[in-house]
């Protein structure tokens, strides 16, 4: 009776374990939406040291290209090339180094992202103009507000005192364009950013006669 007693103590033990673990997977896992699900698995994704394998072949390699203007282009993602599987991520940082523009980071999903910076603008944000201040006078510039580095040219014949004060404002705003909230920029790109060189050139001429 005792040896009976004991076999149902151990089988109810058991079968306690069994609820509770799955309990604990239905609550943590199949209840959360799937981001967090992602999100709470990559936490567990060891650090990649450099003598470590980096590449395997069930790896899948994203390269992409980051612009100046922000923008990103993939140029590239698939199933890692049979020259590449077996390598560590130092001898990727060989065939993709620092000094040439390159960033190497692993994802979730057995992913490696390959990430090279452009130290030039993506093709449409080349064609975009915007306005200015350069040394107390309006300035027409190469590309999206927050990009200042392309002066095209200086327009002395319209004066910053004779603009409308709306229009003042926000060039003045825009000096920081970077540390405005969302809607703030959203404003501002609406008003001194153009799609292309005909659009700024119309608003010029408007502005022509306000001097």
């Amino acid at each position: 009776m005792i040896r009976k007693l004991a076999k149902l103590g151990i089988v109810a033990s058991v079968f306690v374990m069994i609820t509770a673990i799955t309990h604990f997977v239905f609550t943590n896992y199949v209840l959360l939406p799937e981001h967090a699900v992602s999100s709470a698995i990559s936490k567990y994704i060891p650090e990649v040291k450099n003598e470590e394998v980096l590449i395997n072949p069930g790896t899948i390699i994203r390269k992409e290209k980051v612009y100046v203007c922000g923008d990103k282009i993939t140029i590239f993602q698939g199933p890692a090339p049979e020259r590449m599987q077996g390598l560590t991520v130092e001898e990727v940082k060989e065939l993709y180094s620092e000094k040439d523009g390159w960033n190497i980071s692993k994802l979730s999903g057995n992913i490696v992202l390959l990430s090279k910076s452009m130290d030039k603008l993506c093709d449409k944000h080349l064609k975009y103009r915007h306005l200015g201040i350069y040394q107390g006078n309006l300035a027409v510039y190469k590309g999206p507000l927050g990009y200042d580095k392309d002066l095209i040219r200086v327009e002395k014949n319209i004066s910053l005192n004779k603009l409308p004060q709306g229009l003042s404002e926000k060039l003045n705003l825009a000096i920081n364009f970077d540390k405005h909230d969302y809607s703030t920029k959203l404003q501002l790109r609406k008003t001194l950013e153009f799609t292309s060189e005909s659009d700024l050139n119309a608003v010029l001429d408007t502005l022509d006669e306000f001097n």
